[in-house]
């Protein structure tokens, strides 16, 4: 059972979003997006590393998620035949959204649109970890796209640290600051993993199970 996402530029100067069933495709005008990451980016001048702390800090705050839903409403106001998205009932685009105003967006502006898709094998709502899975997926496209940190060279221990970092903070956005880290740590290492939530480690052996997955579409 794999997750996987596809970040591909555009020329149609709007971010894409197509999901499978039982989302529906939306997408979002640029110059909405680039209006908004004004008002959200961070205003440290640091290294990358120091911008992604604080992207961490922040991507579940409430008052971030607020601004987001203000901009958005004003947008709509403003332009009603514009489709309209309800990002505080659909959080799994409310993530997208907010990571690609904090990663894709490079002195001030777009380089280009971009279309997001996401692949699942997974059932949602089973206990399976489909929002860690798509959180980990999403953290790491947007990670090896980013024009922010295009000189940033990140090795691939790094790259997945970040991926786990970033994808622990949008689960939150989805199961609030009690999220565990579990899931979007499997996700992202594998393995057997004993986890205590200051100091996870994993086994140095996997034993062999059997395992048999019911999916009974009962929550």
């Amino acid at each position: 059972l794999r997750t996987k996402v596809s970040l591909t530029a555009v020329t149609d100067q709007r971010f894409q979003v197509i999901r499978p069933a039982p989302f529906r495709t939306v997408s979002f005008p640029l110059s909405l997006l680039q209006d908004l990451a004004a008002n959200i980016l961070p205003t440290i001048k640091q290294d990358w590393t120091a911008y992604l702390q604080q992207i961490t800090k922040i991507l579940f705050t409430p008052e971030l998620h607020l601004t987001i839903f203000a901009a958005f409403q004003k947008f709509y106001k403003d332009h009603p035949d514009e489709p309209h998205v309800n990002l505080e009932k659909d959080l799994g685009c409310l993530s997208a959204v907010s990571l690609f105003c904090f990663l894709m967006i490079n002195n001030g502006t777009f380089e280009s649109g971009w279309r997001l898709e996401t692949y699942s094998d997974l059932p949602m709502g089973a206990g399976l970890g489909s929002s860690s899975a798509y959180h980990v997926s999403l953290a790491g496209a947007f990670l090896k796209c980013s024009p922010k940190l295009r000189n940033a060279k990140l090795t691939e221990d790094q790259w997945k640290f970040w991926s786990n970092e970033l994808a622990f903070s949008l689960e939150k956005i989805v199961h609030g600051p009690s999220a565990s880290g579990i899931d979007n740590m499997i996700s992202v290492y594998g393995g057997v993993l004993v986890y205590h939530k200051k100091s996870p480690s994993f086994r140095s052996e996997t034993p062999k199970l059997d395992v048999l997955i019911t999916n009974t579409k009962f929550p």
